[in-house]
């Protein structure tokens, strides 16, 4: 297979993984700058902001509802009950226990 000057960038996007390609495209962005290339590195740098900031997002939602995750998997192996599981997510989604 010919290329990879980016490290298969387009491959990492296109298969779902594009979380692991802002490094490579940040380069293939420089690249095409310096190419002269303005027109489309401006496109790939729309989408490098938008990965950044999906990363962002998820991670701002990940620590907000990490004990319901935690509390979903302790009630389904038994080490908590339902209403210590519907406390937690109330919780988490109000502030307060009901």
């Amino acid at each position: 297979m010919s290329g990879g000057s980016f490290n298969y960038v387009a491959f990492k996007v296109q298969d779902d993984n594009p979380f692991e390609a802002t490094h490579d495209l940040k380069a293939m962005e420089q690249w095409l700058r310096e190419k002269g290339k303005h027109d489309a590195a401006d496109e790939i740098l729309k989408l490098i902001l938008m990965i950044e900031t999906a990363e962002r997002r998820i991670s701002v939602m990940v620590k907000r509802i990490y004990p319901i995750l935690h509390g979903a998997e302790w009630w389904g192996s038994s080490d908590w009950g339902e209403d210590q599981f519907d406390e937690t997510v109330v919780e988490v989604l109000h502030g307060e226990e009901e």
